[in-house]
């Protein structure tokens, strides 16, 4: 971001690696999933390598040069970055320099506030040696825009120098994908066809999030808007709530109006349902009715969601089947279930995968990794409901799906389809790898 990004030099297929890279820092634990601040910057500096990442990051928008010019000239902020940045720096100052407001009444003296968090940063960085490139000893302002550069930039995943380098969009054509098992670096890859000339996109948010909370999130951490113009066609119509088909107010410009209060509700159920669905997974041997209760939740929240948001393509719905289906798949590993809940529990997967699928292309397109996983989901519940019962899938009542014909079918359309989508995403990292760093060191 910051105005910089990367563009296509020529067509790119979908699934395509277009960039390889390990973090120049990692987040401990306590930090995913919380936002960044005071204590982020101080896990930073003490990092072994912390001077090299000081130094590095002073080419983070914004940049060290970009702020030590305009704390310099504060009335000569040469265009709307630059007001956006000397305002953020202003309220970050405010509030790291004010202490909070005492319980009940209580005396602030001799509290500590949170200034001097910020002077403790400052000196922790002069006894460990840690200077800007200039040379010059670390300021309160350096703490500061550091903390700055760390929420346009930073990942949940850690600290990047090129990915950080890519543009949010609401739709993005790349995804990045976490390190996984040995693997220490992370891939970013096209999810759908990149025209010559196109920007390559990410994501920065943590998770899918209805269009006024993403408005709401983007300003908060990134200090830009992404207004409405970009909402068309279908994109628009998955964030229509209510009777009348409106969009929610921007949460910019008002209270939070009852559609929003409504979407941040549901978004906060889903949280809580996928926070119990990540707890039992970890340790599910004890844990088969957390399960199926978490399974019947799941169901109750996506039936009141359709209800109240009177939109049966909202966005909001896809974590909430996505999570329905894992919660499903969790249960039926145990080894108890009779055959009659079995059946139940495989049916009403096969009913949540039929819907998620619709809603995954419009948001997604045809070739996203997530729609080869819920077509094979599908084809594997259809297979086993075929071996066990053609009746249970007939009784689904699902538009011209009557017969063992056409669910042998859609279970064929399913398998492949996964096949398909599962072509273009190559396991080749490591070979890619392999090859270039092959080449990079040989002598020409």
């Amino acid at each position: 971001g910051g105005g910089r990004g990367y563009v296509a030099s020529e067509t790119i297929t979908s699934g395509t690696l277009v960039l390889v890279e390990e973090p120049m820092m990692k987040w401990p634990m306590e930090q995913q999933g919380n936002k960044w601040g005071i204590a982020s910057v101080k896990h930073l500096l003490h990092e072994p390598n912390a001077i090299q990442l000081v130094q590095d990051m002073e080419e983070f928008h914004p940049t060290k040069d970009l702020v030590d010019s305009i704390i310099v000239d504060s009335q000569d902020c040469s265009g709307e970055d630059d007001e956006q940045v000397y305002k953020m720096l202003k309220e970050l100052r405010l509030k790291f320099t004010t202490a909070p407001p005492s319980p009940l009444g209580e005396s602030n003296e001799g509290s500590r506030n949170t200034h001097d968090d910020l002077e403790d940063l400052v000196e922790l960085a002069k006894k460990r040696g840690i200077r800007s490139r200039n040379g010059s000893l670390l300021t309160t302002t350096d703490i500061l825009r550091t903390l700055l550069a760390l929420r346009y930039n930073g990942l949940e995943s850690g600290v990047y120098r090129h990915v950080a380098m890519l543009n949010h969009d609401d739709y993005p054509n790349c995804a990045k994908l976490l390190p996984e098992g040995e693997k220490t670096y992370s891939e970013v890859r096209t999810t759908r066809q990149v025209a010559a000339g196109e920007t390559l996109t990410i994501s920065y948010l943590p998770r899918l999030m209805s269009h006024a909370s993403r408005r709401r999130h983007l300003w908060d951490q990134h200090q830009f808007d992404i207004g409405v113009e970009h909402l068309k066609g279908e994109k628009y119509r998955m964030e229509l709530v209510g009777s009348n088909d409106s969009l929610p107010p921007s949460p910019l410009q008002s209270e939070d109006g009852e559609s929003e209060t409504l979407m941040r509700r549901i978004e906060t159920a889903t949280e809580e349902l996928e926070r119990i669905q990540s707890e039992i997974a970890d340790d599910f041997t004890v844990h088969y009715e957390t399960a199926k209760a978490l399974e019947q939740s799941a169901l109750e929240l996506y039936t009141s969601s359709v209800e109240e948001l009177k939109n049966e393509e909202h966005i909001l719905l896809i974590p909430i089947l996505s999570l329905h289906i894992d919660a499903c798949a969790l249960v039926l590993k145990d080894p108890s279930l009779s055959n009659a809940i079995r059946l139940g529990v495989l049916s009403r997967q096969t009913i949540s995968i039929y819907r998620l699928l619709p809603l995954q292309k419009m948001l997604f397109g045809p070739d996203h990794f997530d729609l080869g996983r819920a077509n094979l989901d599908l084809a594997n519940v259809i297979n086993e409901l075929l071996s066990r019962s053609v009746q249970r899938l007939c009784a689904l009542n699902l538009p011209a799906m009557d017969t063992f014909a056409a669910w042998s079918t859609l279970e064929h359309k399913a398998r492949k389809e996964y096949n398909r989508i599962k072509s273009l995403y190559p396991h080749d990292a490591e070979t890619l790898l392999h090859k270039s760093n092959h080449y990079s060191s040989k002598d020409y």
